[in-house]
């Protein structure tokens, strides 16, 4: 992932063996900012940047311009959803590496990058 005054460039890659079949991207400058339900789960259906990969993938790129978020609070919240194949073409949903949306129940996660000045 890179930030540039213009962009944010994001890549995303899934674990060996595993194909993209779809992917979704919310970004945010406060966790207020992600669609999320009044449980303070996020929902998939608004999330702004959505692909579906046909043929399936091993990554896929997003470039989300920097006038379409609010970035006020010196740092940006990435919330990734996937929707993956596996080598024996089962279909598997997937968040990226990050920090709970809620310690219990939906396993959804954002991550946080630091803004530099």
């Amino acid at each position: 992932m890179s930030v540039s005054e213009a962009d944010v460039d994001i890549v995303i890659t899934p674990a060996a063996r595993f194909l993209l079949l779809e992917s979704r991207v919310a970004l945010a400058g406060a966790l207020d900012g992600f669609p999320l339900s009044e449980a303070r789960v996020p929902r998939l259906g608004l999330f702004p940047y959505v692909e579906e990969h046909h043929p399936p993938v091993e990554r896929a790129s997003y470039r989300v311009p920097t006038s379409a978020l609010d970035l006020q609070s010196g740092e940006l919240l990435i919330s990734v959803h996937a929707s993956m194949l596996d080598e024996l073409e089962e279909e598997h949903g997937a968040w990226a590496a990050g920090t709970r949306f809620r310690p219990e129940g939906m396993p959804a996660t954002y991550f946080v990058l630091p803004l530099q000045e």
